[in-house]
Formats: C-alpha cells, sequence, structure tokens
C-alpha cells in the first residue's frame, strides 16, 4: 500500500525506533526519502530479503510509517509528494490537505490514546507513561519530551517490530536450521500481538472513525488504508487466538460505580464509550438550529443542552445524541465483525454505549441534565 520507510521524520515528535545495536548497518536512523527507492530495490533483488513475505511485511511498515507522518504532523511537499505515490492517497495530496491538518488533528480528532482511555479524557494523561513503559519492556525507544499515546508514535512502534520481524527472517533465511533468528521472528511477532490487541486497537477504530468523520480528504483516506491493515495484521496475528480485554489503565475504576451525568457519558470516551468532537457538536446545532458556543467540548456541548432547554428542543437534541450513540455502536460493531476473534476488546467499550443508550432514552422532561461549570478553554474538554 505504502512504501516502505526505515525511519519517521516528523516534528515536533521524536521518533520511535529500534535501538542502535539492532538497527541493520545499512539502515541508519537518519534516512529520509530515499529509502523508499531503497527498499523497492531490496525486495526486487535475488537475496533472500527478496521474497513475497518481506515484500508484505514491509508493505505493512510502509503503511504504518506513513500514516504515522501524516497523523503527527502538517505535511510538507516532501510527505506531499511521498503520499501521492500510493495510488489510495494520490488524488488527495494536495497543499488543501496541510491547510486542514489542524481542523483535523488539533481541533477535533485528538490522537492520543489518553484522551479516549483515561478517565478523565485527558490529553497526556495516565496511559500516556503507562505506554512509554510497555514500549521500552518491547525494546523500543521514545525520545524524552514525546508523548508515548500518540497515534504516531505506536504506529511506528508497530512499523519497527513489523521490520524487525522481516530482517530476523533475512537472517534465519541465510543461516543453518535452527538460528536464534528464528527465535527472533517469534518474539517480533509476539510483541507486535501485545502492542497490537491491548494497546492499539482498544482505542484506535475511534480515533479513525474521528479523523473520516471531520475529512474529506487525504486523512480520510489514510485512516482508510491504515484501518484496513491494522485489520488484515491483527486477522493474521491473533485470528483464533483468545482475545482478552486491554490491561487494566486508567479507564477502569471505581469511577465505574459512580452515577454519570449524561454529559459525562457524552464528553469523556472511556465512560460513555464514544468520542464527540467539535465538529460532530457543530453539526448537531446546525441541524437542529441551536446556538453554538466555541470552547472544550464539555462546555460546547452544555451549551447545546441548555439552548435546547430555552427553544423546547431538549427531546429533539436527545434524540439526535442517540441516534450518534447507535451509529457508533454500529461501526465499533464492524470492526467486531472484521475481527470475531477479538470482540471481547470492544465489549466494555459496547456495554457503555449502552448505558450512554440508556441514559438518553431515560424520560428525564428535560433533556440531558446539565452540571454547569465556568467555561472551560480551547482543549479537550
Amino acid at each position: 500500500m505504502a512504501p516502505a520507510r526505515a525511519a519517521a521524520r516528523w516534528a515536533p515528535m521524536a521518533e520511535v525506533h529500534r535501538p542502535t545495536s539492532d538497527r541493520p548497518a545499512d539502515r541508519p536512523a537518519d534516512q529520509t526519502s530515499n529509502q523508499a527507492s531503497e527498499q523497492t530495490s531490496e525486495q526486487t533483488s535475488g537475496r533472500p530479503a527478496g521474497t513475497s513475505e518481506r515484500s508484505a511485511l514491509l508493505e505493512r511498515a510502509g503503511t504504518y510509517r506513513l500514516a504515522a507522518e501524516l497523523f503527527a504532523r502538517e505535511p510538507d511537499a516532501e510527505l506531499l509528494a511521498l503520499a501521492s505515490t500510493v495510488p489510495a492517497l494520490a488524488a488527495h495530496a494536495t497543499p488543501r490537505a496541510a491547510a486542514r491538518y489542524t481542523h483535523v488533528f488539533v481541533l477535533n480528532a485528538y490522537p492520543f490514546a489518553s484522551v479516549y482511555l483515561d478517565a478523565d479524557g485527558g490529553i497526556e494523561g495516565e496511559h500516556a507513561g503507562f505506554t512509554r513503559g510497555v514500549l521500552e519492556a518491547l525494546g523500543l525507544r521514545v525520545e524524552p519530551g514525546t508523548a508515548a499515546d500518540h497515534i504516531a508514535v505506536q504506529l511506528d512502534a508497530l512499523a519497527a517490530l513489523v521490520e524487525r520481524e522481516a530482517d530476523a527472517n533475512d537472517a534465519a533465511d541465510a543461516a543453518d536450521a535452527g538460528d536464534p533468528a528464528g527465535r527472533a521472528a517469534a518474539r517480533a511477532r509476539h510483541a507486535q500481538r501485545a502492542l497490537l490487541g491491548e494497546h492499539l486497537l482498544p482505542w484506535a477504530p475511534l480515533f479513525l472513525d474521528a479523523v473520516a468523520r471531520v475529512d474529506e480528504g487525504l486523512f480520510r483516506a489514510m485512516a482508510g488504508s491504515t484501518r484496513d491493515t491494522l485489520v488484515a495484521h491483527a486477522a493474521a496475528l491473533l485470528g483464533g487466538a483468545s482475545a482478552r480485554p486491554p490491561s487494566p489503565g486508567p479507564a477502569d475504576g471505581p469511577h465505574e460505580s459512580v452515577p454519570l451525568s449524561t454529559v459525562d457519558r457524552l464528553s469523556v470516551p472511556a465512560r460513555g464509550g464514544l468520542f464527540l468532537c467539535r465538529a460532530d457538536l457543530a453539526r448537531l446545532g446546525g441541524a437542529l438550529g441551536l446556538p453554538l458556543r466555541f470552547g472544550g467540548r464539555r462546555f460546547m456541548l452544555e451549551g447545546l443542552a441548555q439552548a435546547a432547554v430555552q427553544q423546547g428542543a431538549s427531546e429533539a437534541l436527545t434524540g439526535a445524541l442517540a441516534d450518534v450513540v447507535r451509529e457508533r455502536r454500529r461501526r465499533l460493531e464492524g470492526w467486531a465483525h472484521d475481527l470475531p476473534d477479538l470482540a471481547p476488546l470492544w465489549q466494555p467499550r459496547l456495554e457503555r454505549l449502552d448505558a450512554t443508550l440508556a441514559a438518553l432514552d431515560a424520560p428525564t422532561g428535560a433533556g440531558p441534565e446539565l452540571a454547569p461549570q465556568a467555561p472551560s478553554p480551547v482543549g479537550v474538554h
């Protein structure tokens, strides 16, 4: 799908990469766009590295690398040129895509796991530190100051593990049977399973779905390709395995026994099961003719609810929100349908969606209950 690259080159994100001792001498960390042609040459050479299996692995890693770069920073001319070499992205790799980066990733589809998994839904929350420890345990270094739960970091880490598997396969093919390189490939696959099944797939569906909702061009196309690659990758590595929910993290805990307001459920993904971005709320307000105030997502949601009460549109707003919850449930069920062995990963979120829908359907007489607060700054909440 995408040309493979040995290292993501983002700013301000620092790259996640294999330790120097684990990187082949002919693939230094600072390689740039010429990596695509170099790896294409490798794939077509007569060496054991040119097998179809290696090509498939490098293609998968290349998709993750390119997605990591596009999701991490506003694309420059070089990155757009790289994207234009991918058929599924070529028509969208225009300067207009660069202009939409802030709208998509800064204001709407937040690319941080903590937003979707932590109990408070904040950026760089507890899950960031948890993820950093996991990546380091897998032998992947995250530069200091880098948000370890950023989607770009996790995709780049996954790419590094796929490349590690390809390199180990090459070494095993070139050596006698029983060479330790074969065990290294198995370890790389095991690390991919852990990163995919326990840390990336529990939240990637919500993030990729949000990107697709707020963009109609390059980022939406990249989100679709990333989804397809993740599904195929997970099916190959995890199919038939006994899936388990993600490792206990900040989103699991005593707060689940505390009664939640509907606003709490709708503004924190770990509590309500869905992610409402600013663009979602703007569409709801526009469709119902309700005034919109700009700020954090909770602040916007409370404003819509208050305006609905004042204009006698509470029932209409509640019904529209319930429709959104049902649609998000269908989309998450689509992931479970494509990866039935991994359905338990998303069952807790589906149950939260059901609880949110029940709260919306409960007769309150005034729509979503309000908990007025001071205007929140422009941010996650």
